[in-house]
Formats: C-alpha cells, structure tokens, sequence
C-alpha cells in the first residue's frame, strides 16, 4: 500500500467492478454541480447539473455550442489550455468564469478529465456563485463602513470645530474617574492653564485645596443624577467667583459629563477683557489694528489677539488662538521663545526682535516682534505683543545684499549669551557661521557654485541643500 500513487483508490477494479455508465453518471451528478462532456471539437455534446441553483438558470442551451462560447473573455485563454491537455491525464483545477443565460457572470472551478481510449472528455465543475456571493457581501459591507467612518469623520471635525473655537468654557469629564477627556481653549483660559494638560488630569485638581471637595462631590453626584447640577464658587475683591453646570449624558455605555465654565465679574470691576482694553474705542482698535497684537499671560498662554494675527497664523478668526501658547506659531520655538521671555522677565521690554510667524498650513511669514510687560489690577500680569509682517522688506534686503541677513543675524547672537543654554548658543552660532563662509564662497567665485563646492569642500548636492536652507539660491547658476 506504501506504492500506491498518492490520490489513487488501492484497487479500482476490484471495488468497483464493471461500473456502468450509468453509475458513473450518477456518481457524477452527485460528486460535482456541474458536468460538461466535451467532444474533439471542444463543443459542449453533453452535461449534468447538480446545483439547484444552477438548473434554474437553464444551462441547457450550452448544449451544441463551444465551450469557449459560453465564457467570459478572460476565461477563453484557459479552456484553451484545457482542450489542449494531453490525453490520459487529468489537469489541475482551473477557475472559469461563465456567462450565464441570464448575462450574469458565474465562476466555476473545473478538473478536466482527459480519456486517451475515448473521443470525449468530461469538465467536472464546482459552483463558487455562493462563495462570490458571500465576497460580494464583505464588499459591501467594507464600503458601508468606510461610508459610515468617513461620516465619523466629518461628526468628529465639526466637533472639534464647535468645541475649540467656541466662546463658552466647555469640558467633558469620564464619569466614572473624574478625569477630563476633553477641554477647549476658553476652559484653559479660566483655569489658568494649557487645555491640554487638563486631558487626563481629575478636574478637582484644577482647583484650590479649598474648592477641590466641593468640586469633587458635585462630580460625584452628577455621574448618578439626570438634573444639571449648578454649583458656585465664591471669589472676592481681586477674583471673580466661578460658576460650574454640570450634566449627565451617555456615549454608549460610558457615562460622562458636559462641564460648562462660566466667571462673575468681580466687585466693582470689570470684565477681565474688556478691562484690559478700557473703552469701546481702544477695543475697536485692538480688533482692527493692522499690525497683529495679542495678550498673553506670564506662562505664554494666549489672552485675547487681534483679526491680524489670525490672518498671519491662518486661522479663520481671532478666537481660534485664545487658550493656546504663542510659542505654537514662532518660527524657532525653542530658541526665539525663550529669548522674547527672558527679555521679557529681565527687562519688561523687546524691541524689533525678528523672527519668523508660523501660519496653521505650515507657511512661514518674516515678522518684526515687540513686547512689553504689563500689571493690570484684574488680570494681573500680562504681556502684550505688537507683531509686523516684515517679508516683503525682508525680500527686497536679501536682493540687494546676500550678507545682510547674516550680519543681523551675528549681532543678534550676542544678545543671546546668559539667555539660552550653551548647546542653543553654539548651534545658532554654527548656523551663522556656516552661512557667512557659504556667501563668502559666492562672492569670491562669481556665485559660481561648482567652485564655490570645491572652494568649501563639500560636494554640490551638500552645497545646493545649505543655499535652500539659507534662502540661497538666488543667485546665477554656474
């Protein structure tokens, strides 16, 4: 028995003696769903179907036609290759896809049996329409539910929208931990804090030991009561009393709570905003200034700004950027915030620092910044910002002269020692010093830049990406 070719009976003849033909017929229509019996001319003489599926299509009219009359195009080369098979084998399963009577396409898995004492050959088939069905499903389902994300998509966008740029402080805390899952800029603002380390964080942690129990145990209520919970915490003379509304809602099996901010503006004070700014008159200014202006507090956090600096940061009004850090939207964060607070703290002051304005799309604007400290009874320490667009000036030096950026910008690293660490300081000054011995090349080879490369040691392509660094490139080609 270890002889026997793999797939074989042990011995046909004795098992199966003198088998009829109509035995085989039958073990046909019962082994298969289909059975084509194919003449020398590879016409369709005959055929079994044992689907019931397939019998109501009325296959009948295959018979008498050729095979490859009854596929669809990118089967023909197949039951080409199948008629052409050597006789007294069988082939290896191939898929064929046939036309239906209907116009319908149905794919069928064949083994051809090859008869070398015999002018016909037989297709034994297997109906994949059922499997076909069930992908055809999974492919619909897979469309649904990118239908159904991308929906998530645009509900999520308009969430977020609607959340951030809204005026009213709002916060979504998880019921159960107590802990903020959400927090928009005007929330931050009140807090005192980035919005986005409130994420995460228990919410009675914003608060004073004094009104942290009290915030604690309206949370706790809240997670199990339907009613909005009010609650108010008192302020005196040089702070503003805080009201929190606080409601229950389900997503999904999670419960959460929707925490609205609201302050009372103090005793015989104003608005913190509207203090700032006195009268109608200098707010009207503020807002249609056409230099870019904004308020921060000591830690960066943004105040309040003008239409012109959203223009400049690409954002779509004024109150997109309240709550968030100016050092988002500089050019060189770590080096140019560091050096305007500095000077700031020490000095009160920053006059025509330049430095580059980040737009939200990733341009980049050349501005002019001056600062200077302030104290307000209401909001305590400030720090206001005059910023100008300085690109077009900017542009017009660069042509006029390639070393002017780089002797700016020598004098400037001077005013950076004892202000930012060494490590800043030396890669700030590795930059310039690069730049002033790349324009000096220039200048000695004709803005030749082959020559320039080899004059530097570096190779053209290392020379090419340092001059688009350096805002180079405008000079002539070799």
């Amino acid at each position: 028995m270890g002889d026997m070719a793999q797939g074989q009976f042990i011995s046909a003849a004795g098992s199966l003696p003198e088998l009829k033909v109509d035995g085989l017929a039958q073990v046909l229509m019962a082994s298969c769903d289909v059975a084509l019996v194919i003449d020398s001319q590879g016409k369709i003489v005959d055929m079994s179907v044992g689907s019931d599926d397939l019998r109501r299509q009325d296959l009948q009219q295959w018979i008498g036609q050729a095979w490859q009359e009854v596929v669809a195009i990118d089967s023909v080369q197949k039951v080409a290759e199948l008629l052409s098979s050597k006789p007294g084998t069988y082939t290896d399963s191939r898929q064929i896809n046939h036309v239906l009577p209907n116009g319908k396409n149905r794919l069928i898995e064949y083994r051809f049996l090859n008869f070398g004492d015999q002018p016909n050959r037989i297709a034994v088939g297997r109906d994949f329409g059922a499997l076909e069905r069930v992908q055809q499903q999974l492919i619909d389902v897979q469309h649904l539910m990118e239908r159904d994300h991308h929906q998530l998509r645009q509900c999520e966008t308009r969430y977020r929208v609607l959340l951030q740029t809204s005026s009213e402080a709002m916060l979504v805390v998880d019921g159960r931990s107590e802990r903020v899952i959400e927090a928009n800029p005007a929330a931050g603002l009140i807090l005192g804090t980035d919005p986005r380390k409130l994420v995460g964080q228990a919410l009675s942690r914003a608060f004073d030991k004094d009104a942290k129990p009290i915030v604690a145990g309206a949370l706790a209520n809240a997670a199990t009561s339907n009613d909005t919970i009010n609650l108010r915490l008192g302020g005196d003379e040089d702070r503003a009393s805080l009201s929190l509304s606080l409601s229950r809602f389900r997503a999904g099996d999670i419960t959460q709570l929707l925490v609205r901010l609201e302050t009372d503006t103090p005793a015989g004070g104003e608005g913190a905003s509207e203090n700032a700014f006195q009268t109608p008159e200098v707010f009207s200014f503020f807002q249609n200034a056409p230099d870019a202006l904004v308020v921060t507090d000591p830690s960066g956090t943004i105040m309040t700004a003008n239409s012109a600096f959203a223009d400049l940061v690409e954002l779509p009004e004024h109150k997109a950027v309240v709550g968030q850090m100016l050092s988002n939207w500089l050019g060189r964060q770590s080096v140019d915030y560091q050096i305007i607070m500095n000077s700031l703290r020490d000095k009160q002051s920053l006059s025509l620092f330049r430095t580059e304005l980040l737009g939200q799309y990733g341009s980049a604007v050349d501005v002019e910044l001056s600062a200077r400290a302030s104290d307000c009874s209401t909001t305590g320490e400030t720090y206001g910002f005059c910023i100008r667009n300085v690109s077009r000036r900017t542009g017009a030096a660069n042509d006029e002269n390639l070393s002017g950026g780089s002797a700016r910008s020598a004098d400037q690293l001077a005013e950076l020692v004892g202000q930012v660490p060494l490590k800043e300081l030396v890669r700030e000054s590795t930059e310039v010093i690069e730049q002033l011995s790349i324009e000096a090349a220039l200048r000695k080879t004709g803005n030749n830049r082959a020559s320039a490369a080899e004059l530097l040691g570096v190779s053209r392509q290392s020379l090419y990406v340092k001059l688009r660094r350096y805002g180079l490139e405008s000079g002539p080609d070799e």
